[in-house]
């Protein structure tokens, strides 16, 4: 399945351990490949040797990792487990786990932040915000975050904000950022441009936006024009979903503006900006409030907050 060890010198220089290599997936698993995932055996020989020796217990939870705690032996090798429900027992030791395993994190990015690891020039990074903000323990019980290779998924730009999903969970992140695969939704304030600008009548624009998820846009990007072809686009009739509290600070007194509800399936840069800006518009708020099916109105509403997402997302994500 994908899951390796390294080996690196102990901390007496005398000889060398193993260690995982990065972190386990929360999803069901093969217990002799999670036993060499945590590096409690070398090979996976070892470790089915070790079980048909009746030397593995492992103790159990229910689904959401709480409950009540029963300890069973193991004697089958290829027995599928969910290393978020269990522990590992061997020789009567207690191996940790939790601390292994991927996260999977929720994040409101307010505007101001960029999505790099490594910010440059004083610029504000998202990872801070995991810092400073406060958050319950995960659906799984644990209080502390496995930060070690957390990436982001779908990246906003800097003005850009709303929901970002953070994991270090190597299969998943791929499975989502495949073109085509993954739904993401947008609440966009537009005007119309000072020179040469589009109508700002619902009726225009609303014919507009089904031409273009019909027939698609061609867009500039680098020295060639690709075509985008959005899911869905339609003027929001009610509140929108994301937190805008300051729009008085960069909205001109008397423009005509209109929010636009957008679903894309790729993810290309500045993709709206650059799509709104081919039909006349500006956009001045720009807002996630949906990746692939995740959700959080109540985050929404808090800016650099985040949330630890739940077994049934993960799940779903998963699936």
């Amino acid at each position: 399945m994908g899951l390796k060890t390294r080996w690196r010198l102990s901390s007496d220089g005398t000889s060398y351990e193993q260690e995982p290599a990065n972190p386990i997936p929360i999803a069901p698993t093969r217990l002799d490949d999670l036993l060499v995932a945590m590096a409690v055996f070398p090979s996976t020989k070892r470790a089915r040797r070790a079980i048909d020796e009746k030397k593995v217990k492992v103790g159990l939870f229910d689904k959401n990792g709480r409950g009540e705690f029963t300890e069973e032996m193991c004697i089958d090798h290829a027995i599928v487990v969910h290393p978020s429900t269990i522990s590992i027992i061997i020789d009567g030791e207690m191996k940790p786990i939790d601390s292994l395993l991927c996260s999977y994190i929720l994040l409101h990015k307010p505007r101001g932040y960029i999505c790099s690891v490594t910010p440059e020039n004083g610029a504000k990074g998202v990872f801070d915000l995991l810092d400073s903000a406060k958050s319950d323990n995960d659906a799984f019980g644990r209080a502390i975050c496995n930060r070690a290779g957390l990436f982001v998924c779908g990246r906003l730009d800097c003005q850009s904000e709303g929901l970002l999903l953070m994991t270090n969970d190597g299969k998943l992140g791929r499975k989502l950022l495949d073109p085509g695969r993954c739904e993401k939704r947008y609440e966009v304030l537009i005007t119309s441009k000072t020179e040469g600008g589009a109508s700002m009548d619902s009726k225009i624009l609303q014919d507009t936006f089904a031409k273009v998820c019909r027939e698609g846009q061609y867009i500039v990007e680098g020295s060639k024009e690709v075509l985008v072809l959005p899911a869905s686009m339609n003027i929001v009739e009610r509140l929108p979903k994301a937190s805008h509290h300051d729009l008085q600070d960069y909205v001109e007194m008397d423009a005509i503006c209109t929010w636009v509800e957008v679903v894309l399936m790729d993810g290309r840069k500045r993709e709206l900006r650059r799509l709104f800006g081919a039909l006349g518009y500006r956009v001045l708020r720009l807002a996630r409030t949906a990746f692939s099916g995740i959700s959080d109105d109540e985050l929404l509403q808090l800016p650099g907050d985040f949330r630890h997402l739940t077994f049934d997302e993960i799940s779903k994500l998963q699936s």
